[in-house]
């Protein structure tokens, strides 16, 4: 309670987090239910939230969070936006201060990169880490 953002990352294949516990605006990333057998957040989590994925394509063979709420015609791969969509104002995200949004995200390379790029810019920027060598 009280936090802004709530983080999970399982490879559990029963729902770890009860959507009892969201509160107006919080956001909720799940990144490790990437197999249609696993299962992080509850389907309450689903159904209070603006639910956005990273690739619907990806999400439809690989998201068992979303999996019970589509089976059971609560959601719809239709409604789910990519994060592209979202990012660049074609599909809206959070549209007031009290939606609770989920992002699902199953990894895409560009995501890696971008934050790799940040991590080492950071540490540039405050002379801090090692350069390791790479190749021979």
């Amino acid at each position: 309670a009280g936090a802004d953002v709530v983080n999970v990352m399982t490879r559990s294949d029963t729902p770890v987090f009860d959507g009892r516990l969201l509160e107006p605006g919080q956001h909720v990333n799940a990144a490790g239910g990437n197999a249609l057998d696993r299962r992080e957040v509850d389907l309450e989590t689903v159904r209070r939230a603006r639910v956005v994925v990273d690739s619907r394509e990806v999400a439809r063979g690989e998201c068992g969070d979303l999996l019970p709420a589509i089976e059971q015609g609560l959601l719809y791969w239709e409604q789910v936006p990519d994060l592209g969509e979202v990012l660049i104002g074609q599909r809206p995200g959070r549209t007031s201060d009290a939606d609770i949004t989920l992002f699902e995200s199953h990894g895409m390379a560009l995501q890696d990169i971008y934050t790799g790029r940040h991590v080492l810019e950071v540490a540039r920027a405050q002379n801090i880490g090692v350069d390791l060598p790479i190749g021979g």
